[in-house]
């Protein structure tokens, strides 16, 4: 039964999981969770696949993020002192010369908060044409869903995802994991049912906007 069980959750991870080779575009968007995220994003931005860097970071990624080997020191615990901790969402941006952090907001769903945050930042950033989005394999299934339907048609993306074990192997020894692969079966058609009432019915643009 563990074995049958087993098989249907490598299944899943891989019917989830979208592989779209890194290619030179203007930004490096890496969504907030995994640390491997952030470490794979920083990877392709040193390796110049792009030359600016938008790193994502949940309020349970701060303390996590002293460890990031980036150009710059930024002391994001020292900078989020001020902001009350279920506000911590932040959006860093780096490039060969600078750094800014901007505080973003977010809502109870959480990857299509970071993807509306994205989409009001190419707002103000029209500079950017092309963009690669680097999330964990299985999850960037949802995040498509969320871009297709948030960002201007007219910018490129690719969906990268960070690289992982066979995933016979990651699953088997990683609980967590299972945990979000399962999540994810049930994530998707809730947020396709909310992306289509967003389209369909204007005056559910709130759980969006």
């Amino acid at each position: 039964m563990w074995l049958a069980g087993e098989r249907l959750l490598i299944r899943a991870m891989r019917l989830l999981t979208v592989h779209e080779e890194p290619m030179e575009s203007d930004l490096i968007f890496v969504l907030a969770g995994c640390p491997s995220r952030k470490d794979y994003g920083l990877k392709l931005f040193y390796e110049r696949w792009a030359p600016l860097l938008l790193l994502s970071t949940a309020r349970f990624d701060i303390r996590k993020f002293a460890r990031l080997e980036l150009p710059f020191c930024i002391n994001l615990t020292q900078l989020s002192q001020g902001v009350p901790p279920q506000e911590r969402y932040f959006f860093v941006a780096v490039d060969r010369r600078a750094w800014t952090i901007e505080q973003i907001r977010k809502r109870f769903w959480g990857t299509l908060s970071e993807i509306v945050a994205l989409a009001h930042w190419m707002e103000r950033h029209r500079e950017v044409s092309s963009v690669l989005i680097v999330s964990s394999g299985f999850h960037l299934a949802r995040v498509r869903m969320c871009c297709e339907a948030m960002l201007p048609q007219s910018v490129s993306r690719r969906y990268v995802p960070v690289p992982e074990d066979e995933p016979a192997e990651f699953l088997r020894n990683d609980n967590r994991l299972r945990k979000f692969v399962v999540a994810e079966l049930f994530k998707i058609p809730l947020y396709a049912l909310l992306l289509w009432c967003r389209k369909r019915k204007p005056a559910y643009s709130w759980f969006t906007s």
